[in-house]
């Protein structure tokens, strides 16, 4: 019996638990680069979408950082508990990432406008710190979805519901995920400054109607960023397919 070819998804996974491997074996260490994507594509002769996707993966694990002009740099060697690459590629499909942002438009616009409604005097004060705490991170150049996801936390504290903040909790990694995706469209991040500027002034005025439309506002255009990464994404594999 023939065997089925493998798909780039799967030969992405491959390549990811080869390095990730490695990573833990000490062969890359906290602080090294990993090879050039070139050289990367000979060893494991595949395309350049497929080392991108590997690359995509450790970086959403928090193994890499990969900058453009900058190569890709270990950051840390993951628990054996941490996210598997095979979690990590089911969270990157563009459906989980629209069904994300469909389930965000549903409760933190609720969250919003009741932050504004029930926030105490300590929960405003942390919403101001984690703002404070993105815009620097914007400022600085550097990678704001830490940053953003905590925002957006510091939110649903403010609601006095545990239910908003564990739902939240529960969904790290997939927030992970869509951040970084987002963040990559150019525009984006300044721009959510913007808005959450905008939502963070609406709460403190005690005003649920603005913080709720600010909120909407806010999700339309992580749903247009979306859109604009998957495009941009599909584009490159397209090249990358007519290359290769």
């Amino acid at each position: 019996m023939s065997k089925m070819p493998l798909s780039r998804r799967n030969l992405g996974q491959m390549v990811a638990d080869n390095l990730l491997q490695r990573v833990r074996e000490g062969v890359y260490s906290p602080g090294e680069k990993l090879p050039p994507q070139r050289e990367l594509m000979e060893e494991f002769d595949v395309g350049a979408s497929v080392i991108r996707e590997a690359v995509q993966a450790l970086a959403v694990m928090g193994v890499v950082d990969a900058r453009p002009g900058r190569g890709t740099t270990v950051l840390s060697v993951p628990s054996e508990s941490a996210m598997s690459v095979d979690t990590v590629a089911a969270l990157l499909e563009d459906q989980a990432l629209r069904d994300l942002v469909e389930f965000r438009r549903l409760i933190e616009v609720e969250i919003a406008g009741l932050a504004a409604e029930r926030g105490d005097e300590a929960d405003l004060s942390d919403l101001g710190a984690a703002l404070e705490a993105f815009r620097l991170q914007v400022e600085l150049g550097e990678q704001v979805y830490e940053a953003d996801i905590a925002f957006h936390r510091a939110l649903a504290v403010a609601t006095q519901n545990s239910i908003y903040v564990n739902t939240l909790d529960a969904l790290g990694d997939l927030l992970a995920v869509a951040r970084q995706r987002t963040e990559s469209v150019p525009g984006t991040v300044e721009k959510a400054l913007v808005e959450h500027t905008s939502i963070y002034d609406a709460v403190i005025a005690r005003d649920p109607r603005r913080a709720r439309d600010a909120m909407r506002g806010h999700l339309q255009t992580v749903v247009r960023a979306t859109e604009k990464s998957s495009r941009s994404i599909a584009a490159r594999s397209a090249t990358d397919e007519g290359v290769e």
